[in-house]
């Protein structure tokens, strides 16, 4: 189950050279057209049609509701159950910015675990052999697992089993100590107001949030800054693509689902819940070096943060990477963020918090 593929030939040719005898079928996100109809256009990630011919066109699924693509939610999930033996899963897309060349920062799992394979092929068959996708979905499809080596996973897809409710918030209201936070986008309401109450409780909570998502007309930085949270806004060029947090050094949050109420309550997502100390560890090892790469924060004093912009040239690479990193439809020397100093004194790139130098893009049928 895939958003879309794109620039990986390496898993197109994997495809292609698994034997006969391997069943392979796939779902995928489609953004507009005809069922049936594999134009390029038609889908997020160019290279999502060949996979299609790859399978013949007969074992791949787009997610069309009864009247066509659905404009308010999409087909988000990123996983691959093999042999009902193995999942892999988390946060990167199947593209050269997700697995490529690493410019996102991304999590991802790939756990040896029959029964976690049920519980996603599942997901997977409801969509697939029942054509149900979004609200369409039958409730309580996620579980409770249990591992010897006392690892809990709790299991929870978009948006049927309310993984905000059940899944995320409960893992937020147990913090007592710490919490690291990689996040795209965050502006789901009730997880804003639970980690405040966290904050406040005593949990130190700290987050790294994607410039674009940070700047979001429904961001919640402001809020979350004013109740003692650390916030730091990447400038990587490349995404914080990451929906993954490490709590007290012993629960990980990980999946698909940004923490919005597009991926709460219309896209098809996963979240997973995951109670092992040693994979916590390694989560906050890496959330620490990301958060340590954002060192020109520990030089302000306060009030005097300055948060970058997706694209400019306080974003590095941004700028020279060929892409749109904020979505205007301007990439490179062609996006203001770029080309001018916007109106301000401070080198192109560098603003003042929560203000937009352009209009900003509607993003929330997808986040």
């Amino acid at each position: 189950a895939l958003y879309g593929i794109r620039s990986q030939s390496w898993f197109l040719d994997a495809i292609e050279d698994l034997p006969r005898s391997v069943m392979t079928k796939a779902i995928v996100d489609q953004k507009q057209g005809d069922h049936g109809d594999w134009s390029i256009e038609n889908f997020y990630y160019s290279e999502t049609p060949k996979l299609a011919r790859l399978l013949r066109y007969r074992k791949i699924v787009p997610d069309l509701g009864p009247n066509g693509p659905r404009s308010s939610s999409i087909m988000h999930n990123k996983f691959l159950v093999l042999d009902q033996k193995k999942v892999w899963y988390g946060t990167a897309n199947m593209s050269a910015t997700g697995l490529g060349r690493g410019y996102n920062a991304n999590t991802v799992l790939t756990v040896d675990s029959s029964s976690l394979a049920r519980v996603f092929a599942g997901e997977f068959h409801q969509m697939y052999d029942d054509r149900k996708f979004s609200t369409g979905k039958s409730t309580g499809t996620g579980k409770k697992l249990r591992y010897r080596d006392g690892t809990l996973v709790d299991v929870y897809f978009s948006p049927q089993d309310d993984a905000v409710r059940y899944g995320v918030i409960p893992a937020i209201d147990g913090c007592r100590r710490h919490m690291e936070v990689g996040m795209f986008f965050l502006t789901e309401p009730s997880v804003v107001q639970a980690l405040v109450q966290a904050e406040q409780r005593g949990c130190q909570v700290r987050i790294i949030l994607d410039a674009l998502g940070g700047r979001h007309p429904s961001s919640p930085v402001e809020t979350l800054r004013e109740a003692g949270v650390e916030i730091r806004i990447e400038n990587w060029g490349g995404k914080m693509h990451m929906k993954t947090a490490a709590i007290d050094g012993s629960t990980v949050i990980i999946g698909s689902m940004n923490w919005t109420l597009s991926g709460n309550n219309r896209n098809d997502e996963n979240t997973t819940i995951i109670k092992n100390d040693d994979l916590a560890e390694e989560v906050q090892e890496y959330f620490e070096y990301l958060w340590g790469s954002l060192n020109f924060y520990d030089d302000m004093e306060p009030g005097e943060i300055r948060d970058p912009y997706a694209e400019s040239l306080f974003s590095i690479n941004s700028c020279f990477d060929g892409m749109d990193n904020d979505y205007d439809g301007m990439a490179d020397d062609l996006d203001p963020g770029c080309r001018t100093a916007l109106g301000q004194d401070e080198p192109a790139g560098i603003a003042p918090p929560f203000r937009y130098p352009y209009e900003p893009v509607d993003l929330s049928p997808l986040y």
